[in-house]
């Protein structure tokens, strides 16, 4: 039992040492990043159709992101099917308008927006209407931080 006890204080005490340990190094890691960097920036793949998760995803981590300064720049690349759901709901339309004057760039795939017929809704919204993959593929090769949804 006695040697129970000294084996969990121990190990108790290892791992506070520990967490002191990654705490102050998570804060170097901080401290080491630039205003406007890629390390600091977050490029969102828009694609998908799907309402709830644009809404409840996307829409709302990118806003909060901005909000909190979790990101010093938020770019969401609408592209395939968030460009049809764009033109076609009237909400979709307002999240995207107020995400743009909430200081998140909004990037939309020119081709997409041709055949969807949606180029002047998007350029309206105040979207960045263009062809997409060169600058998606420049993302990539620079490392910038990407997730798709």
């Amino acid at each position: 039992m006695k040697y129970t006890i000294i084996v969990l204080l121990a190990l108790f005490s290892f791992s506070q040492t520990s967490f002191a340990a990654n705490s102050s190094k998570d804060k170097n890691v901080k401290s080491e990043y630039k205003a406007d960097s890629k390390e600091d920036k977050l490029n969102i793949l828009w694609t998908t159709s799907e309402k709830e998760t644009a809404k409840n995803m996307i829409a709302m981590y990118a806003g909060a992101s901005l909000k909190n300064k979790w990101w010093s720049e938020v770019n969401i690349i609408l592209w395939g099917g968030s460009v049809k759901l764009i033109k076609e709901d009237a909400e979709m339309q307002e999240v995207v308008r107020n995400l743009i004057k909430s200081g998140v760039h909004v990037e939309a795939c020119h081709a997409c927006a041709g055949k969807y017929d949606a180029v002047d809704i998007l350029k309206s919204l105040g979207a960045d209407v263009k062809y997409m993959g060169k600058s998606l593929t420049e993302y990539i090769k620079n490392g910038e931080n990407i997730i798709t949804i």
